[in-house]
């Protein structure tokens, strides 16, 4: 297969929820940070920004040329909730980039994130979960829906960052970190109770995808404190 053509392939079976890389190297890069490693701190944050534009360049070209693929990737309960990887990777890179003094990117990543979580929101429950005709819904429930609630929380810890630095809009982000907060709460529980649900009432397969559950609880815990 030649070169143009394997690539496109591979952005046509891109998964949505690739932007965890972002996530993680994010959140390393800012752990490194916070401990004095800032060299390594650094390395981690081009890293990161560089599979973040990527990643926005790729998913931006198959969201043009490869409208079913994602129609299909959204009516998918297993990977419909990957989109929300977007929302958090944003705010996580954003996060560290305040710690450099980039503001202004900071902002701009935050006002794409909530925008995106605002619609997502709206449309990934909708295409996954109850618009489809597969019944009973709760036999669909898996850890991947967890990542909403990392995406509600890196949305409130993003606002609170930026807050003491945009003193103009210090109100509308603090009503925006604790409305974030507060669903992220809520789903949190709501997603447990499904979860629960799903593995004491329906057969359990060693490939279903469960782990965000632990990610989402301690992110919960940050923008609370």
């Amino acid at each position: 297969m030649q070169a143009p053509s394997r690539l496109r392939e591979e952005v046509r079976i891109l998964a949505p929820g690739y932007f965890a890389f972002v996530m993680a190297g994010g959140i390393v890069s800012t752990g490194l940070h916070l401990r004095g490693f800032h060299l390594a701190s650094a390395v981690l944050l081009i890293v990161s920004a560089i599979g973040y534009a990527t990643l926005v360049a790729l998913s931006v070209w198959r969201f043009f040329a490869f409208r079913d693929e994602v129609r299909a990737d959204l009516a998918d309960s297993g990977r419909a909730f990957g989109f929300f990887t977007f929302v958090a990777g944003s705010n996580v890179l954003g996060v560290r980039l305040m710690m450099d003094g980039w503001h202004s990117t900071a902002a701009v990543l935050l006002v794409g994130a909530a925008a995106t979580w605002l619609v997502l929101g709206y449309v990934v429950p909708w295409t996954a979960v109850l618009g489809t005709a597969e019944r009973p819904v709760l036999a669909k429930a898996n850890g991947t829906w967890f990542i909403w609630v990392v995406a509600s929380e890196s949305v409130a810890i993003a606002a609170a960052t930026l807050q003491p630095v945009y003193r103009e809009l210090d109100r509308l982000l603090a009503a925006l970190a604790v409305f974030t907060w507060g669903v992220g709460l809520f789903l949190y529980a709501a997603a447990g109770v499904f979860a629960a649900v799903r593995m004491l009432e329906y057969p359990l397969r060693p490939h279903r995808p469960d782990r965000p559950l632990l990610g989402s609880s301690r992110l919960s815990g940050v923008p609370g404190s």
